[in-house]
């Protein structure tokens, strides 16, 4: 994938995060994929990814990733986009959270095989 395909494919990536539909995210992962978020213990499998966002859709009411930068490069074998975002987050009691994210999603065979979430959750779980 070039730069700009990885680009493109990290936005439609967040596209289908901020649609909440977790079950679009499927045909984007691996069956193996890893799943690390914040200091939470890692989760492995699609299945897990999705149950893992299924929940945060009954969390918010909504999502919404801005995008502030996105970087592209190669660890290994694998291609790795590195994703900057201020994460909005309605939650159904009306309040609005903007938190600071960097997402790492590395691809293997034009798949996320490994994502990694940083960031404090804390204030929109509170």
């Amino acid at each position: 994938m070039t730069r700009t395909e990885l680009e493109s494919f990290a936005r439609a990536f967040f596209a289908k995060v901020d649609a909440q539909k977790a079950d679009d995210l499927r045909p984007l992962l691996t069956e193996d994929v890893r799943l690390q978020m914040a200091n939470l213990a890692p989760s492995t499998g699609a299945d897990d990814l999705i149950a893992a966002f299924r929940a945060t859709e009954e969390r918010f009411l909504s999502i919404r990733h801005d995008i502030q930068g996105i970087w592209t490069g190669a660890d290994n074998q694998d291609l790795v986009v590195s994703v900057e975002a201020i994460a909005n987050y309605e939650i159904f009691d009306g309040r609005r959270v903007a938190l600071p994210v960097n997402s790492t999603l590395r691809l293997r065979d034009g798949k996320v095989a490994d994502y990694r979430i940083f960031m404090d959750p804390g204030p929109a779980f509170a």
